[in-house]
């Protein structure tokens, strides 16, 4: 993580501020964390997503069914 020490430069990431003093292993751990949060977040959301449509399927073909009856 050789990049975050360098001074002077124009674009500093948001959570730069909260490596201050913090060890390389800390970072790595903290880097590993937010991405398994994320994946999580997305893991959760597709099975979601998935869900609904389940749900809209059925419900779509619930209606059909009673339109043509």
């Amino acid at each position: 993580m050789e990049w975050l020490k360098r001074k002077g430069q124009k674009f500093t990431p948001a959570w730069i501020p909260l490596f201050t003093g913090v060890s390389e292993g800390g970072q790595i751990m903290y880097l590993f964390i937010l991405k398994l949060q994320i994946e999580i977040y997305l893991m959760v959301n597709q099975i979601f997503t998935l869900i609904m449509l389940c749900e809209y399927s059925k419900m779509n073909r619930y209606y059909q069914l009673k339109i043509l009856s």
